[in-house]
C-alpha cells in the first residue's frame, strides 16, 4: 500500500517545495493551489519526478464547496486510480499576511487573514480527517514563530498562527486515542511570498489608504517612504534564508518518522532563534518599550537601531576566535 499526502497552498513557497520533494520520494501528492493556471501550479507538474503521482487541484480553503469538491476528487481518485494508495497525511500550509496596525484599514483585511490562516485550517482538517483517521496517519499544521510573539504590523498574522497552535494542541490530544499524530511546524526567517518586501509594502500602502481620516489624523502624516521603512524594519532583523530544505526537512520528518516531534521550529538564522527566545521570555513591559508600539514611525526608528546592533554583532561573530581573543586580551 502506497501513501498519499494532501498539501494546501502549493502555488509557491514551502508548500510548492514540499510537494516536489515528497513526489521525489515516491509519495502520491495532491497539491492544492489557488489557481491551476498559475506558473507555480504548472511547474508542479513539469518539475515532478513522477508526474503520474503529482495531482494539482484548484482549491480555495475559504470556500466550503471547493474543499468538498477536492475531497470528492481525492477519494474517487484513490478508489479508482490510486493503485492501492491511501491518504496518509494532510499538510495545512496555506497562509497569507496582511500587515497592519490594529486601527488601520477595513475589517475585510483581518477577516480574510483569519478566513485563510485559521478557519481554512479548521475547514480542511474537518473535511479530510476521516480519511486520515482511517489510516492512523498524520496531520501537519504550519504555524509560525510569530504565533508566540506579536511583532508590530503582524497583529492579524500572529493572532491567526497562535490560533493554529492552539487548534493543533487540542487536535493532537483528541486524536491520540485514534493513533493519529499531529505535528506543528513553526518556520522562521525564510524568503517566501509571505516575507516578500514589495508585496507587503504594496498591501500596507493600500491598507493605509483605506484607513479612516480620524485614525490618520491621530497617527499623523505617513508617506510611502515611512511605510517602506516600517516593512524593512520588520524583516530587517533577520537574514532571510532561501534554503527551503531546512523547513521541508522537518515537514518530511513529521510525515515519515515513526516518532514525529510535536513541534518543529526550522530556521537557518541564529538571529531568529535568539530574537524569538528574547521576545518569548522578556517581560512584556520591556518588550513594549523596545518596540515602541504607539507610533509606527518611532517603531521604525527603534527597529533600525536594533538592526544596526544586530549588524555589528554579525560582523563581530564573523571574526575568527584568535582575533577576538587578542582584542579581549588587550582590554
Amino acid at each position: 500500500m502506497g501513501k498519499a499526502v494532501l498539501i494546501t497552498g502549493c502555488d509557491t513557497g514551502l508548500g510548492h517545495h514540499l510537494a516536489l520533494r515528497l513526489n521525489e520520494r515516491g509519495f502520491r501528492v495532491y497539491a492544492t493551489v489557488v489557481s491551476e493556471s498559475s506558473a507555480g501550479a504548472q511547474q508542479l507538474t513539469s518539475k515532478a519526478r513522477f508526474a503520474h503521482k503529482m495531482h494539482v487541484i484548484g482549491m480555495d480553503v475559504t470556500k466550503h464547496d471547493q474543499v468538498q469538491k477536492a475531497y470528492d476528487y481525492v477519494t474517487l481518485h484513490l478508489n479508482e486510480n490510486g493503485h492501492g494508495d491511501c491518504l496518509w497525511a494532510l499538510v495545512n500550509n496555506s497562509a497569507i499576511v496582511d500587515d497592519s496596525l490594529v486601527e488601520w484599514g477595513l475589517p475585510e483585511i483581518y477577516e480574510h487573514v483569519f478566513a485563510v490562516n485559521m478557519f481554512g485550517v479548521i475547514r480542511v482538517t474537518r473535511t479530510f480527517l476521516p480519511l486520515i483517521r482511517k489510516l492512523k496517519g498524520r496531520i501537519v499544521n504550519v504555524a509560525s514563530v510569530a504565533g508566540h510573539i506579536s511583532p508590530p504590523l503582524c497583529v492579524w498574522y500572529s493572532m491567526s498562527k497562535h490560533a493554529v497552535i492552539a487548534f493543533s494542541d487540542t487536535l493532537r490530544r483528541e486524536m491520540r486515542s485514534f493513533g493519529v499524530r499531529v505535528a506543528i511546524i513553526e518556520p522562521g526567517g525564510f524568503s517566501t511570498q509571505v516575507t516578500n518586501e514589495t508585496l507587503r509594502h504594496d498591501k500596507l500602502c493600500r491598507t493605509w489608504q483605506h484607513t479612516s481620516d480620524q485614525v490618520k489624523q491621530a497617527y499623523g502624516p505617513i508617506n510611502e517612504h515611512d511605510i517602506k521603512a516600517m516593512i524593512r524594519a520588520s524583516i530587517g532583523l533577520f537574514q532571510l534564508s532561501t534554503n527551503l530544505d531546512i523547513a521541508t526537512n522537518d515537514m518530511i520528518d513529521a510525515i515519515q518518522s515513526a516518532e514525529p516531534g510535536l513541534m518543529y521550529t526550522p530556521t537557518e538564522s541564529l538571529m531568529v532563534k535568539i530574537m524569538a527566545a528574547i521576545m518569548v521570555w522578556m517581560p512584556s513591559a520591556w518588550l513594549d518599550q523596545i518596540l515602541g508600539l504607539t507610533n509606527p514611525v518611532k517603531y521604525s526608528l527603534c527597529m533600525a537601531s536594533i538592526i544596526s546592533l544586530v549588524a555589528i554583532s554579525r560582523f563581530v561573530l564573523s571574526w575568527n576566535k584568535p582575533m577576538l581573543a587578542l582584542i579581549i586580551a588587550k582590554f
